[in-house]
């Protein structure tokens, strides 16, 4: 984050909070990282709360940290510290950043009225800025690179935990880590199950395996699926080419303009067509794909209810889930 865009996000923050009849915006990392306090402070390094007024900026963190554009102050006795801040700044209505894990500091202004802040601080961050796009493509470079690695090894022989671990390892010796989200790595009837975590089962020849990991980078998230197969199966390697067929139909309608819903219909159209109807990831319940940036999961609405528009960074993800027997997923993000 640049000293300017850092000043214009938080003046773009002030005025939403003062067009929601806020007197106050509480957002924070009590624990772990926070995107929000990312993305306007510039560091999410926890303890660290930020309170914003339509005209005011206060950052709060322990040890004491230089966020620009803040008052810096350093975190002693929190609860005192907000309580004699929301008595100074009359504060009755609180707008909060309920998926924080520094929420639960909104109760120590007992008086006010706590208003969720979510749905606004999503779409404030939903058009990344060419510094963001940079990031996020780096990241899922990194991310291939230690995929394309791990592979190059060989996964065969190790168990699914193992190869997870050799991806993370990866990831680590490039000074980054595989936080994005917990590495997926399934074989077999354990990737019909779209999001499940690694086992002690040791991988061979002649298994499907789906790997999906994501490298986080300069706060932001890297998102890659592969699906590996060295076997015989027909209906194996047809669903494997049906998904890859579908997944490149997809990326050829992410344009500006489109619906999520053109790019999710001309997935299944190809799935459809391949005779995975009943398999396929909207039969699984699943979305095509879904926005990316400081969070893997990011967006005020799902993919297939938004309109594309320029700035927008989401994955596409097609997949065919046959329970008891195998999964498929191809993934990659695309950024317009």
């Amino acid at each position: 984050m640049t000293m300017s865009n850092g000043a214009e996000r938080l003046k773009r923050l002030q005025r939403k909070v003062a067009s929601a009849g806020l007197d106050c915006l509480l957002l924070g990392a009590r624990d772990a990282f926070d995107a929000n306090t990312f993305y306007y402070s510039g560091d999410a390094t926890p303890p660290k709360a930020l309170l914003m007024t339509a005209d005011e900026a206060f950052c709060f963190s322990h040890p004491k940290q230089e966020c620009p554009g803040f008052e810096n102050v350093e975190m002693r006795h929190f609860k005192k510290q907000l309580t004699e801040f929301a008595k100074k700044h009359r504060v009755k209505k609180l707008g909060v950043d309920m998926h924080s894990d520094m929420a639960f500091a909104a109760f120590y202004i007992e008086k006010a009225k706590h208003v969720s802040f979510v749905k606004q601080l999503l779409s404030l961050r939903e058009i990344k800025d060419a510094d963001e796009q940079n990031a996020l493509r780096f990241a899922q470079d990194v991310t291939k690179q230690c995929v394309a690695e791990a592979l190059d090894e060989g996964i065969y022989g190790r168990t699914e935990n193992e190869v997870a671990g050799v991806l993370e390892y990866k990831a680590r010796s490039r000074g980054f880590s595989l936080s994005a989200f917990e590495p997926i790595v399934l074989a077999n009837e354990r990737a019909a199950v779209p999001h499940g975590k690694p086992t002690q089962y040791k991988i061979k020849r002649g298994d499907a395996v789906i790997i999906d990991v994501g490298v986080r980078a300069m706060g932001y998230c890297g998102d890659y699926s592969t699906t590996v197969y060295d076997g015989g199966n027909n209906e194996l390697r047809h669903a494997i080419s049906a998904v890859r067929e579908a997944k490149a139909a997809a990326t050829k309608k992410a344009r500006i303009g489109a619906l999520g819903s053109d790019l999710r219909d001309s997935a299944l159209h190809i799935l459809y067509e391949h005779g995975f109807k009943d398999v396929s990831f909207s039969a699984a319940g699943l979305s095509l794909g879904h926005q990316i940036g400081l969070d893997v999961h990011e967006g005020a609405t799902r993919l297939e209810k938004t309109r594309l528009r320029k700035g927008m960074a989401f994955t596409i993800e097609p997949g065919v889930y046959v329970n008891g027997k195998y999964g498929v997923r191809f993934e990659d993000v695309v950024l317009l």
